[in-house]
């Protein structure tokens, strides 16, 4: 008798401590510290193409700073002479909701402007689609088939993780890269240990921390397995996307993300 109430307590403290472990991880996900991106300096007198979010007068720390808050994935920029003078109105940092990707297709001559990205110029691997989410990040969608630990190996060789899902905008987004007859596999599991209970995505946010879920009809269906982005039928969309558990030794197409080469701390945003 005494055992088993060492025992239940021993369960309960190691259910405590779980769960404030999780909190902090959900707290590290909200607070100021957060790592951002950092935008690098990748061609000179060239101006990229792609869509502008926002066009200001600004310095070139004040484009840095704009273009974190707006979720730019890269700017033009070019300095002012002039930049304090009031009568100069010329608009030097455009914002752009996506990248140049592979080819720099976008990309023009320009002996004004300096082109900014997150990304730098990266030739990526045969048999993918590399796709841009505006504001959100660059993506590839592999053709070839692998079970979860290969897809995430390949994603982290090619400076990427298995995609984060867990939000609207990025599993509606996703979704619309993906055919309708396979799933894919993307960030988010619950397969690590026999000690972890608590489904994640592959930055080790887990699932609890965010408001968003897009389980399918029935799903979770097991309490272990990894998730397959699927795209469904509905009587309001042909598009409508969910995630399904499935085995992670199935070989399926995945979606990595690709990560930012540079990185500040959200604290250190003032000193850019």
């Amino acid at each position: 008798m005494l055992q088993r109430i060492k025992l239940n307590i021993y369960l309960f403290y190691l259910v405590i401590l779980i769960f404030n472990v999780e909190s902090n991880k959900c707290y590290t996900i909200n607070n100021n510290d957060l790592v951002l991106p950092r935008y690098e300096l990748i061609k000179k007198y060239s101006r990229s193409n792609k869509s502008v979010i926002l066009e200001k007068k600004l310095s070139l720390i004040e484009c840095q700073k704009l273009a974190i808050t707006r979720k730019a994935l890269a700017f033009n920029y070019y300095k002012n002479k002039n930049n304090n003078n009031n009568n100069n109105n010329k608009l030097n940092c455009q914002l752009l909701e996506c990248p140049e990707i592979n080819s720099f297709s976008s990309l023009i001559r320009d002996n004004k402007f300096n082109y900014y990205s997150l990304y730098p110029r990266y030739l990526y691997p045969v048999n993918t689609t590399v796709k841009c989410l505006p504001r959100v990040g660059v993506f590839i969608i592999s053709e070839e088939s692998k079970n979860y630990t290969e897809a995430k190996r390949i994603c982290e060789e090619i400076n990427g993780k298995l995609a984060h899902v867990i939000s609207e905008e990025r599993t509606e987004g996703l979704a619309k890269f993906i055919s309708h007859s396979t799933p894919v596999f993307v960030g988010l599991s619950n397969c690590r240990s026999s000690r972890d209970r608590f489904w994640k995505n592959e930055f080790d946010e887990p699932l609890d921390c965010f408001d968003y879920r897009a389980w399918n009809k029935g799903e979770p269906s097991a309490s272990r397995g990894c998730v397959g982005l699927i795209v469904t039928k509905s009587l309001i969309s042909n598009i409508t996307p969910a995630w399904r558990v499935l085995p992670c030794s199935k070989s399926l197409p995945f979606i990595c993300e690709i990560l930012p080469r540079v990185k500040i701390n959200k604290k250190d945003l003032s000193f850019l």
